[in-house]
C-alpha cells in the first residue's frame, strides 16, 4: 500500500433485489413487515445479519422463532465476522470460503423462517 492509496479486498451483495427476494423471510424478521428495500450504498449481507443477531440477543425475535434458528443467528453473525476478518487479512481464497458457508447457512435459515 501507498502512503495514500489503499488497497482493500471487499465481498458485497451484487444484486440486492434478488437477495432481498431469496431470504424474504429472514428480511421481514430483521427488518419488519414493511421495511425499506433500498440498500443503496449499504452493505446488506451486513445489515441483515447484524439486524437479526441484535433482535435475538434482545430477545426481539418473533415467537414462532425456535432455537435452531436462534443458534443458526449467532452462527451467521460469526461467519460474518470471519468473512470480514478475512478481508481485512487481505485472505480472498478464505474469504470466499466462508462466503459459500454464509449463504448456505442463510438459505436454510429462510427455509426455517417460512415454517
Amino acid at each position: 500500500m501507498g502512503e495514500l492509496i489503499q488497497v482493500r479486498v471487499t465481498a458485497k451483495v451484487h444484486d440486492q433485489d434478488r437477495a432481498l427476494k431469496r431470504w424474504s423471510g429472514l428480511s421481514k424478521i430483521a427488518f419488519g413487515q414493511n421495511f425499506d428495500q433500498s440498500f443503496e450504498n449499504k452493505d446488506l449481507l451486513s445489515e441483515l445479519v447484524d439486524a437479526l443477531y441484535d433482535k435475538d440477543r434482545l430477545g426481539q425475535l418473533p415467537k414462532n422463532i425456535d432455537d435452531a434458528l436462534s443458534k443458526d443467528i449467532q452462527d451467521a453473525h460469526d461467519y460474518k465476522k470471519k468473512l470480514h476478518s478475512f478481508l481485512a487479512e487481505r485472505n480472498p481464497q478464505e474469504a470466499d470460503k466462508i462466503s459459500y458457508q454464509l449463504e448456505d447457512l442463510l438459505d436454510k435459515m429462510e427455509e426455517t423462517s417460512d415454517n
